[in-house]
C-alpha cells in the first residue's frame, strides 16, 4: 500500500483583517491526479475524504492513502462523499453513479439498480439514513431496497442537486428559488430572484441561505434579504457556502476566492494571498480546526481564516 505522507511543499504567511493566514497547497505531495478537487469530507473516525476528477482518497493518521480506497469499476469525476450511520462511506461521481465503501468493500449503484441518471451532481443522508441524490435528472432517493426518483423534467418543482440541514429537511434548488419537501410532496419557496439558484445553506441561527448568479439571498423564515457586489460581495457568481469562525459565512466564488461575510461586508481571500484558485468548490473545517479549501486547481489547507 502506498502511502505519501503530509509536506509542507508551499508555504504563504499573509497578513489579512490582523490575522495571519497560512496556506499549504498539496500541489505536489505526489499525489496522482492532484487536479481539480470538488469535495473535502471527514468521517466519524477522524479520516478526511477527498475526491478530484481522477481519484478517491482518503487521508488517515498515516498520510494520504490514494491506491486501497480506489474501486475496481471504473469511477471518476467526484463530486459528494458522505457517510450514513453504519460508518459506510458514499461517493457520488458526475458520470458514474454512486459508490457504497463498507468493510473495504465497494458497491456500485446505477441506473441499473435504479437511479434516475448515472450523472450525480450532489449525495447527502438523511436522520432516517436515506441517500438523497440529486442528479442531471432530477432528484433520487435510496431507502435501503429502492430507489425513488422525481423527475426534474416533468416537475419543475424538482432541482438537481440536493441538500440537507441539520434537522433532516431535504432541499432542492430551482428557477427562481428552492423546494422543500414536505408530506412526500415538493412546496416551493420563492426566492426574490428568477435565475437558478446555485447553492442552499442554512447556519447554525437558522438563517436560509441560497446563491445565484445575482449574490445572496437569506430567509429568515418570514422575510428575504439580498446581498450583491453593490453590498461588498467579491461576485455575485456563489458556488458554495459554509459556516465560518465567529457566526461568519464562508462563501465560495466562482473565480474570485473566499468570501468572509459577517452579514454586513465581506473580506476576500485569493490566489494572490496563496490559494491554490479562486474557483471554490467547497470548504470545511475539521475536527481539529484545521480548514480544507477544494478549488478547480487543486486543494489547500490553512490553520485558521478570519
Amino acid at each position: 500500500m502506498k502511502r505519501i505522507f503530509f509536506t509542507l511543499i508551499v508555504f504563504f504567511a499573509v497578513q489579512f483583517a490582523g490575522l495571519t493566514q497560512v496556506f499549504t497547497t498539496m500541489e505536489s505531495v505526489g499525489v496522482p491526479g492532484a487536479d481539480a478537487f470538488r469535495v473535502v469530507y471527514e468521517t466519524t473516525k477522524g479520516e478526511l475524504w477527498t475526491g478530484s476528477e481522477k481519484w478517491v482518497m482518503r487521508v488517515t493518521k498515516d498520510g494520504w492513502d490514494w491506491q486501497s480506497p480506489q474501486p475496481s469499476f471504473d469511477f471518476r469525476n467526484i463530486t459528494a462523499i458522505a457517510e450514513d450511520k453504519t460508518s459506510a462511506i458514499w461517493v457520488s461521481s458526475n458520470d458514474h453513479g454512486i459508490a457504497r465503501y463498507k468493510d473495504s468493500v465497494w458497491t456500485h449503484y446505477t441506473m441499473a439498480e435504479g437511479l434516475a441518471t448515472d450523472y450525480i451532481n450532489a449525495l447527502v443522508i438523511d436522520l432516517n439514513g436515506n441517500i438523497w441524490a440529486g442528479t442531471y435528472s432530477g432528484v433520487s432517493r435510496f431507502d435501503g431496497k429502492t430507489w425513488t426518483n422525481w423527475s426534474s423534467e416533468k416537475d419543475p418543482n424538482v432541482g438537481m442537486s440536493v441538500y440537507c440541514d441539520a434537522t433532516g429537511i431535504i432541499y432542492t434548488p430551482i428557477k427562481g428559488g428552492v423546494s422543500i419537501f414536505k408530506n412526500n410532496k415538493w412546496e416551493v419557496l420563492k426566492a426574490p430572484y428568477e435565475s437558478q439558484t446555485l447553492t442552499v445553506f442554512k447556519d447554525k441561527k437558522n438563517m436560509l441561505w441560497l446563491s445565484s448568479q445575482e449574490g445572496l439571498s437569506a430567509y429568515d423564515g418570514k422575510t428575504w434579504k439580498s446581498f450583491s457586489t453593490k453590498h461588498g460581495l467579491e461576485n455575485d457568481f456563489i458556488e458554495f457556502i459554509t459556516n465560518g469562525h465567529d457566526g461568519k459565512l464562508y462563501l465560495g466564488y466562482q473565480g474570485s476566492g473566499i468570501g468572509i461575510f459577517d452579514g454586513h461586508k465581506a473580506y476576500t481571500v485569493t490566489a494572490a494571498t496563496g490559494l491554490c484558485a479562486n474557483t471554490i468548490k467547497m470548504i470545511t473545517t475539521d475536527s481539529k480546526g484545521t480548514i480544507w479549501i477544494a478549488t478547480n486547481q487543486g486543494l489547500c489547507y490553512s490553520p485558521q481564516l478570519p
